[in-house]
């Protein structure tokens, strides 16, 4: 099954530091069980993690920032709540 892209917001301005604003927009997919395969002149490494453990792997403030503002939404993506 391929993965596809959900829109989880739409737009969001983070404030990275004095006199840089970033505007974003965030998706998320579930990606199908698959071997990874990663472009060396991009990427040195990957992992997966749980989201409870995403939070502590983030460096840049302005990626905290955003976390905190689409992490319940992303929650709700891989784990939806029971169909009455």
């Amino acid at each position: 099954m391929a993965s596809q892209l959900v829109c989880v917001i739409e737009h969001i301005t983070i404030a990275a530091r004095p006199g840089l604003t970033l505007e974003k927009a965030v998706f998320a997919a579930i990606a199908p069980e698959a071997p990874i395969a990663i472009d060396r002149r991009e990427h040195d490494a990957y992992a997966w993690v749980g989201l409870d453990a995403v939070d502590a792997r983030l460096v840049w403030d302005s990626h905290r920032t955003t976390w905190a503002a689409v992490s319940g939404m992303i929650g709700a993506l891989v784990d939806p709540p029971p169909q009455a």
